[in-house]
């Protein structure tokens, strides 16, 4: 039977790396952000080149909203990490989880509860981190050291294991 464990505690400051990394995972995000700074470009050397810029143009309009959803998510998100993270006492815990070819098993100082895999929704890696989701939008956060690294790369085919991908 191939099990492995991992022991974490995530600092604020892994903690809004480990969420930003993940809110720029996405491809909605990265398309946001390059037109977003596309268009700062442009609107920037059209102002110093003196050119007409057309404020009335439906292209002014989209980019600039871009532009603006791209600036305000990272700052709306900051306060929604800062706030979880603050109300939350199970995520500065010290947590250990030992997964095996049944499911996974995860204890903290003051909790302590058990998964099998056909109950994970999905396994994302990134990098240094592993988000385990229970569900489509709530995750289970873990800084991976580099000792672990190669045993997580293994959950995949814990999942199949376990009939569900």
């Amino acid at each position: 039977m191939y099990s492995f464990s991992i022991k974490a505690k995530i600092n604020f400051s892994n903690y809004l790396r480990g969420n930003y990394k993940l809110l720029y995972s996405t491809w909605w995000m990265k398309v946001t952000s390059v037109i977003a700074i596309a268009s700062m470009i442009y609107y920037l050397a059209m102002s110093v080149t003196n050119s007409a810029i057309d404020f009335e143009s439906w292209f002014f309009l989209i980019a600039y909203i871009i532009t603006i959803s791209a600036i305000l998510t990272p700052l709306v998100m900051l306060i929604i990490y800062i706030s979880a993270y603050k109300t939350d006492k199970r995520i500065k815990e010290e947590i250990l989880y030992e997964f095996d070819s049944y499911g996974a098993k995860v204890t903290g100082e003051s909790f302590n509860f058990n998964f099998d895999w056909n109950s994970i929704h999905k396994i994302k890696l990134l990098n240094e981190w592993l988000f385990i989701y229970q569900n489509r939008l709530s995750a289970s956060m873990i800084k991976v050291d580099e000792a672990n690294k190669e045993n997580v790369k293994q959950l995949p085919l814990l999942l199949k294991k376990g009939n569900r991908v």
